[in-house]
């Protein structure tokens, strides 16, 4: 992707392939696929419990076309005996080298989560020099773009029928209760760092070599997206999104100076683009969401614990330095972290921290904790080499690339943008891409015939199982949501979630909930002390808030009320200030608590009584939330 403003006339931009004699079909093979990932993919959406990674449906579409172009590129490098590489490629190693090696050295605590993590990372190392392999030219990179602001466009006009509340659409996008533009993410702040990424991205289209030339209505799509992406971006009121959006604007402005000086009528165009996006298309959308950014804003300058985010990093900063060299392993964030927070909160008995946290909203102080010093060095190893590549781009690519780059970056400092979106992961590898597709080296593969027929059949399978894997995870968060739906009456729904990798953990925990409520109402203590060892297990790995009350209350069937009391008192020690287990523990020191337990299995049998059939039209919650 050259960034030259010289005099040479640049071929005119084409979206019609046929008459484009530089496509051939390895790039033809890539635009088909790079279409599905970032045009078709992400726009696939279920009834869903919210949550994060596949609790959402579109991470699962997402995979499967990121799968199909990481196998379609490395089959090309086995076809042609070369690999080609990025320069700096073994410094952008480190990242999954890290990793690895710590993740090994620390042990697999929790298989599933261990495996799941380090193949997200991996496969997402897999795409990044998978791209390189379709050889794409100046060009046809310009074309790929068009695409992803093409696709954040489509989540900014979701964005935009979600702050109309249509009701015709609620089959096809989530809607909020709130009228929040929370797009197909399902999370107010993914939809403002994604639509933030497409302002820098509309400067570049709007300014690029050939722009000028191009058919009119590619030339009017950049203007396009800034109008509609600005518009919703303010409506949404988030801080990094609106952070992040301002700063990838003024780099890509920057960048481009030259050019805009030169061509006023740009400028002006891209002004006004902005200004009818901000003022007028929204109104008082705009107003509402710019309202919340600055009230949001004021708290946080109040510093302290006025944004619990500062408390989430004080906690994560003990957890590491119990464990600082490798961590405390991948898929123990929950498990560590809770029980720092419960010394913490020794120290500040006043605060509240609120429910159970999976990351601590910093993805540097994530990886510190589960894999420690040695992990985020290559990380910073592999951060600082894309700095430099930045630096040694010159002021116009490297602004501007650096533009697109900086909002989703900038969301990783505070929140959790890839372990929900798995769009916004890709989006940065395909930027990643272009900051080194420049002058690639070409690694030749001296393999045997059988080790490359080898090769040859395991990126085959490579697609076709993961894509088995993730089509299972579908039909199994759709029976989660069916079970839900049914009250917990028709266990057959849990089926395949049982038998998933993924949902497994989730659907046992529901089925043994549902065993125990027929222990209660059965007076089956035997389901009872079976529900107390699986509990105990559990939550050495995921401290639940709901489960400390349920094994609380599993003690008190068998008739071990100081088992109980401990229970409640080490979910009450971790989770200070919940009023639902700060009451279960005042009713059970009163002798309340076998009351309760009888009016619950009197519930229980009164539900199982109710036809299922009458409530099928039970809604599900959308939005991100807390999973078990």
């Amino acid at each position: 992707m050259s960034l030259d403003t010289g005099a040479t006339r640049t071929p005119a931009f084409t979206f019609r392939l046929e008459r484009d004699p530089s496509l051939q079909r390895p790039q033809r093979l890539f635009f088909m696929l790079f279409s599905l990932l970032a045009l078709v993919a992400p726009l696939y959406y279920q009834q869903n419990l919210g949550g994060e990674g596949l609790y959402l449906p579109y991470n699962a579409s997402t995979w499967i076309a990121a799968l199909l172009l990481t196998a379609a590129g490395l089959l090309l490098a086995m076809r042609r005996h070369s690999l080609v590489t990025p320069n700096y490629g073994l410094a952008l190693c480190a990242l999954p080298a890290g990793l690895l090696i710590s993740g090994f050295v620390t042990g697999i605590g929790n298989p599933s989560e261990w495996l799941l993590r380090l193949g997200y990372v991996l496969g997402g190392f897999g795409f990044f020099i998978a791209l390189f392999q379709f050889r794409l030219q100046r060009q046809h990179q310009d074309m790929a773009l068009v695409l992803v602001l093409c696709g954040i466009m489509l989540q900014a006009l979701i964005g935009w029928i979600q702050l109309q509340q249509l009701p015709f659409f609620s089959a096809l996008v989530p809607i909020a209760s709130s009228s929040q533009p929370i797009a197909i993410f399902q999370q107010v702040n993914l939809t403002a760092s994604y639509l933030a990424t497409g302002l820098p991205l509309a400067i570049y289209l709007a300014t690029r070599p050939g722009a000028l030339h191009a058919p009119w209505l590619i030339r009017i799509l950049p203007y396009c997206g800034l109008v509609l992406c600005s518009g919703v971006l303010l409506a949404t009121g988030s801080r990094v999104g609106l952070l992040g959006g301002a700063l990838g604007l003024l780099l890509a402005l920057a960048g481009r100076r030259s050019f805009l000086i030169r061509h006023k009528g740009v400028a002006l165009a891209l002004s006004l683009s902005l200004l009818l996006g901000s003022g007028f298309l929204l109104s008082d959308k705009v107003e509402k969401g710019s309202s919340a950014a600055l009230n949001k804003i004021e708290r946080l300058q109040q510093g302290g614990q006025a944004d619990v985010r500062f408390s989430v990093y004080e906690i994560s900063l003990d957890t590491i330095a119990n464990a600082p060299l490798f961590g405390h392993g991948l898929g123990s964030f929950q498990s560590a972290w809770q029980e720092e927070r419960g010394e913490f909160q020794d120290r500040h008995p006043e605060l509240d921290i609120g429910p159970r946290y999976s990351h601590p909203h910093n993805e540097l102080l994530f990886w510190l904790v589960e894999g420690g010093l040695v992990a985020v060095a290559g990380i910073l190893i592999c951060a600082g080499t894309v700095a430099w590549r930045l630096v040694r781009l010159g002021s116009e690519r490297g602004l501007l690339l650096a533009g697109m780059l900086l909002p989703i970056v900038l969301h990783t400092q505070v929140e959790l943008p890839f372990y929900i979106s798995s769009p916004h992961w890709f989006l940065l590898l395909f930027l990643l891409y272009l900051t080194f597709s420049q002058r690639p080296a070409s690694l030749n593969l001296k393999l045997s015939q059988a080790a490359r027929g080898l090769c040859t059949g395991l990126l085959l399978l490579l697609p076709v199982l993961g894509a088995t894997f993730l089509l299972h995870t579908l039909v199994a968060n759709a029976g989660i949501v069916n079970y839900m739906k049914n009250r917990g009456q028709q266990s057959a729904f849990l089926q395949p979630a049982i038998h998933n990798l993924y949902f497994s953990g989730h659907a046992t925990y529901m089925m043994m909930k549902e065993s125990l409520l027929i222990g209660y109402r059965l007076d089956d203590k035997q389901r009872s002390a079976g529900f107390i060892a699986w509990a105990n297990d559990y939550l050495q790995r995921t401290p639940d808030t709901q489960l400390f009350y349920d094994l609380a209350g599993a003690y008190v069937h068998i008739g071990d009320h100081r088992r109980a009391q401990q229970a409640l008192e080490r979910g009450l020690y971790i989770y200070r200030h919940n009023k639902r287990l700060e009451q279960a523990l005042l009713s059970l020191k009163a002798g309340d608590i076998d009351s309760y337990l009888k009016g619950l299995a009197e519930q229980h049998a009164e539900r199982s009584a109710q036809p299922s059939e009458a409530l099928h039209g039970s809604s599900v919650q959308t939005a991100q939330g807390e999973t078990p």
